[in-house]
């Protein structure tokens, strides 16, 4: 869990709770601000936390209009903010995958 202090450093602290559960859940290390980009490189879609290896992505509100995207890429795609209500329906995902 040391790796929480570097990503709190750079996410609101509204998802901290969050992050510790998933932490605790042992989910991976998410990636913050994650750009998905298409096969010329060009970045289509980002998301406030994101899990490539697992495609998992938690969309904040601004965010959510690339939802189609990331879905179409092959991504399961969640509003963080209903996440962050109710993180315990969302922990099995990392077990899932």
């Amino acid at each position: 869990m040391d790796y929480l202090a570097d990503i709190r450093a750079v996410t609101d602290a509204n998802i901290h709770g969050l992050l510790n559960i998933l932490a605790e859940n042992e989910w991976p290390v998410p990636e913050v601000g994650y750009e998905l980009v298409d096969k010329v490189g060009e970045i289509v879609a980002t998301a406030e936390l994101a899990w490539e290896v697992k495609n998992i992505a938690f969309l904040q509100g601004s965010e959510l209009e690339f939802a189609d995207v990331f879905e179409k890429s092959g991504w399961q795609v969640f509003s963080l903010t209903t996440v962050v209500d109710d993180p315990e329906k969302y922990i099995g995902l990392n077990k899932v995958l």
